[in-house]
């Protein structure tokens, strides 16, 4: 039953060629790159992903004995188990973290739908769809609306030959100091988290249940935009350009770091804002976004990845996180529709890289408490970004039982 096993959820993203994507290095390789997560003091749990094998582990030698000895000739039951709950979500609690991590997942993805941008043939568009039944003459039709969510529009290779290419290259000189950095951040960025914020099995379950959401959910979209880019890596332009760690097997932008690292922050900033939390002071925000965009930038230092990529999953991430916090919570939650031009970015943002509080500041629309303030001299938006429309969207039963769960634990 340990929550680990949510992760497990990834599972039911075989589509993605068992994540191999998402680091070129075989992906989650069986897991055991998540062993990072020990050091949370709970999440132990990893550790051969027991929970799969059942509620029980003796030895089918001894099971067949005790049977023997024990069971007796079958009877009929004296009595039978009464009605299943009535709602959904009251069964959610009694099953394992790796079902419901696909119950989850099934909720979320059937909601969502990819297309090109009709405006801009190069742009790419995931979209919230809401379903509802009509009554027809040939009888009832379920009929959907589309939002889009986040439509983006890619750079030029040319763009990314140009002064992108460079920033990769001149990244590499801090390889020295974040070399270590660099290869744990490989797996999942959930254990970073927890060196701000208390997070453990024992005490906060459910909130890394909900951290692991948004992080299937972040893989799932990141991959849609990545393949309709197919835009190539750094070392693909470069023979000068040599990664420190080998470049996956995927298009570059977005980043899924940035997108993951960005929509697990956003999402862990809202929740305990929204508990009112001791960690949801502003020193913690700052920090828990920071450390997501050195998550992102290291990346780039590691050499497979511009910084344009961090940029556009930046955005991608914390807009999946207020979706996500948006489907929990209903019409509690704020959610918009944005459009970020990856192109306009790469010629408009005068050194090339992206203000992470800028990002914030500009996405924090009627959102929490008041956006700190820019520092002197710092940008007051993000260069190709903007926002496009409020979404109201219906809330999810078994995603707010999840929410409610997270929430009372910061209670």
């Amino acid at each position: 039953m340990s929550f680990a096993n949510g992760l497990n959820g990834l599972n039911g993203l075989n589509g993605l060629n068992g994540l191999n994507g998402l680091n070129g290095l075989n992906g989650l390789n069986g897991l055991n790159g998540l062993n990072g997560l020990n050091g949370l003091n709970g999440l132990n749990g990893l550790n051969g992903l027991n929970g799969l094998s059942g509620s029980w582990n003796a030895a089918p030698g001894s099971a067949l004995t005790i049977h023997e000895a024990l069971a007796g000739l079958y009877a009929p039951p004296s009595s039978l188990p009464g009605p299943v709950p009535a709602t959904e979500q009251d069964s959610l609690a009694r099953w394992s973290s790796d079902v419901r991590a696909r119950i989850l997942d099934a909720e979320l993805f059937s909601q969502l739908a990819f297309s090109a941008d009709p405006a801009n043939p190069r742009g790419f568009i995931v979209h919230s769809s809401q379903q509802s039944w009509t009554s027809e003459p040939g009888g009832p039709h379920l009929s959907a609306q589309y939002d889009p969510i986040v439509t983006m529009v890619p750079p030029s290779i040319a763009q990314l030959g140009d002064r992108q290419l460079a920033l990769v290259a001149n990244a590499a000189l801090l390889r020295g100091d974040r070399i270590h950095e660099i290869l744990g951040q490989i797996p999942a960025p959930l254990p970073y988290l927890g060196m701000f914020v208390p997070l453990s099995e024992e005490r906060t379950r459910w909130t890394l249940e909900l951290l692991s959401t948004v992080f299937r959910l972040s893989v799932f979209v990141e991959m849609a935009f990545k393949h309709a880019f197919s835009l190539p890596r750094p070392n693909q332009l470069s023979p000068q350009i040599n990664p420190v760690i080998p470049t996956p097997m995927h298009g570059t932008l977005p980043s899924g770091h940035a997108t993951e690292a960005f929509a697990m922050v956003a999402l862990l900033v809202e929740l305990l804002e929204k508990a009112g939390a001791r960690e949801a002071g502003r020193p913690w925000r700052e920090r828990l976004f920071k450390l997501a965009d050195r998550i992102a930038y290291n990346r780039t230092v590691a050499g497979v990845h511009f910084p344009v990529d961090n940029a556009a999953g930046a955005m991608l991430g914390v807009a999946l996180a207020r979706y996500l916090a948006a489907r929990c919570q209903g019409s509690e939650a704020s959610c918009h529709s944005w459009h970020f031009d990856a192109s306009t970015f790469c010629g408009d943002e005068p050194d090339g890289f992206f203000d992470h509080a800028a990002l914030i500041r500009q996405m924090d629309i009627g959102d929490g408490p008041p956006a700190d303030a820019a520092e002197a001299g710092a940008p007051a938006v993000v260069a190709g970004l903007s926002v496009q429309a409020r979404l109201t969207l219906g809330s999810s039963g078994v995603l707010g039982w999840l929410w409610q769960q997270a929430l009372a634990e910061w209670a």
